[in-house]
């Protein structure tokens, strides 16, 4: 698996949703590119962490590089301030993992 991870801090509140309002809405085609989980942290009023994760680094680099670099420079446009992690990850999930505990896309 690869994952990256995508901190965002907003000038203010409405920036924030509306980013967050137009990635439900462009990056949705999950499953069919590799992209196989997204999950955002509401950190607080104007910040928040997104998670994606993903098949594995080259599945990331083919579909999701460019996108996701596209994003975050509206949402530096939009006075944001950004900050990038990823990697090779490793998981494990729980026998209770309810799937309805996700909107599928």
């Amino acid at each position: 698996m690869y994952v990256r991870v995508n901190q965002a801090k907003f000038p203010n509140k409405m920036a924030k949703q509306a980013i967050q309002k137009h990635a439900k809405t462009t990056l949705s085609s999950f499953g069919e590119n590799g992209r196989m989980m997204r999950l955002t942290v509401d950190i607080s009023e104007i910040s928040h962490a997104v998670i994606t994760l993903w098949e594995d680094k080259e599945t990331y680099k083919k579909f999701g590089f460019d996108e996701m670099n596209k994003f975050n420079q509206m949402e530096k446009e939009m006075g944001a301030v950004v900050s990038i992690s990823e990697g090779e990850a490793a998981g494990e999930i729980s026998k209770i993992f309810k799937n309805k505990l996700f909107e599928e896309m």
